[in-house]
């Protein structure tokens, strides 16, 4: 888990086990929804080596929301990666 900010942007990433795709990508679902911008969401499949890469991202005006199957210092990609982004 990180985070900075500085004048312009604030950025956060946190990194989650892989089973947890799904809840996390539902949740930015519901919350984007819920929420009074309006979010864009694009979501990606491809396939690396034999393994699906999932990816899912919101923009909304200066804002992301990032949600990827990444990976570790393993090499694998055994992880999620959520990152939230802000400038402006």
């Amino acid at each position: 888990t990180t985070a900075f900010t500085d004048e312009t942007y604030v950025v956060a990433a946190a990194q989650y086990p892989k089973d947890r795709y799904d809840e996390i990508v539902a949740f930015y679902k519901d919350w984007t929804s819920a929420d009074d911008r309006e979010w864009i969401l694009s979501e990606s499949s491809i396939e690396m080596s034999g393994k699906t890469i999932r990816g899912a991202q919101w923009i909304s005006g200066a804002s992301a929301i990032l949600v990827n199957d990444c990976a570790t210092l393993s090499g694998q990609f055994d992880a999620v990666c959520v990152g939230l982004n802000q400038s402006g």
